[in-house]
């Protein structure tokens, strides 16, 4: 073992004292020996691990997905419309938006309203490539159709009933979709359509199972479906909620309605100014406002409802949109059967 050069000396001297003192005289003597102490080492410190690099994202960017979507689309998802939060005209106040019937926990978004935009337009939806939602509901219109009954993949056949308007479907309480009241939401209501046999065509071609693999097929879907729900799975689920996020963004703000009326608009007063003549109409169109706006008993159509938030009342209520469309014969209680189609 070896020992510190303290320790060998103090030992050393040890020893040649006590040989000493057993020689000469024969004297014994007791040597004074001073003590040494080992130093106390110092604990080297153990070395401080180095931080973990921060793992390069391993997914598409937005310009890796802009490559794949604008070889067909012109959108540019990396600089998005604003659905979500649009500038309002001063009457979109708490009356209306108690209205809103958006799910709570999902408020429209943008990347979500992009990807149901490029649904509602696109005729893929469709079995044949011909019939798209924007088809029946034209924005030009209000997203309404022109005609009476639309006319879908099924050549000379045409739906059961009126479609129904997609403007300002956001404030629609009642929740409720179709004339029949068949679908409890927007969300239910979007896929409807797209199964129909005689809009879109899916129920006897495979169902929404054969309509998702046709998307998946097509290359800017994945890619639409990675930058808005973080990865390319093509659902039924997420179909119909990116279609509600659109069709919840129809928000008429910006029509010759809607600029005259933000001039008459008057919370304080009955009716919050409905029954004020708009500026810029004419005598007749004013005219035709009263009769949608006023009861029977005021020489009215009775068309709006007294005390009815101002976008809900551009819908029309259900009993007046029966009178007006020439559909008074449609059930009001969910269809048993379809109804005859008609030669246009």
């Amino acid at each position: 073992m070896a020992f510190p050069a303290k320790i060998r000396l103090s030992t050393a001297l040890a020893a040649v004292l006590v040989l000493g003192a057993c020689g000469g005289d024969g004297t014994a003597t007791t040597p004074t020996v001073t003590a040494t102490t080992s130093p106390t080492p110092t604990p080297t410190p153990a070395p401080t691990p180095a931080p973990s690099p921060t793992p390069t994202p391993t997914g598409p960017t937005t310009a890796d997905l802009n490559a794949v979507v604008q070889q067909v689309l012109t959108i540019d998802l990396a600089a998005l419309d604003n659905y979500a939060a649009p500038a309002l005209p001063a009457y979109y106040d708490d009356t209306v938006a108690a209205l809103d019937n958006t799910p709570a926990g999902d408020p429209v978004d943008d990347a979500v309203a992009t990807v149901g935009r490029v649904l509602f337009y696109d005729v893929a939806l469709s079995v044949d490539d011909s019939v798209s939602c924007a088809t029946c509901h034209q924005q030009a219109i209000g997203f309404d159709d022109d005609t009476q009954l639309s006319e879908g993949v099924a050549s000379g056949q045409f739906t059961g009933a009126h479609a129904m308007r997609l403007g300002n479907v956001r404030y629609y309480a009642a929740r409720d979709m179709f004339w029949d009241r068949r679908a409890d939401s927007v969300e239910d209501q979007a896929t409807v359509p797209i199964l129909n046999p005689v809009e879109m065509g899916w129920q006897d071609n495979g169902g929404m199972a054969a309509l998702v693999a046709k998307l998946e097929g097509l290359d800017y879907y994945p890619a639409l479906f990675t930058f808005a729900f973080g990865d390319e799975a093509v659902t039924t689920e997420r179909i119909e909620r990116a279609l509600a996020h659109f069709q919840r963004a129809m928000i008429s703000a910006d029509s010759r309605w809607d600029r005259a009326y933000a001039q008459v608009f008057a919370p304080a007063q009955p009716g919050r100014g409905l029954d004020q003549p708009l500026p810029g109409f004419s005598a007749s169109e004013n005219r035709g406002r009263q009769l949608f706006m006023d009861p029977p008993n005021a020489g009215g159509a009775g068309c709006a409802p007294r005390g009815r938030a101002e976008p809900s009342v551009k819908r029309g209520r259900r009993q007046c949109a029966l009178r007006c469309s020439g559909l008074e014969k449609v059930p009001r209680k969910p269809l048993k059967k379809p109804m005859k189609t008609r030669e246009r």
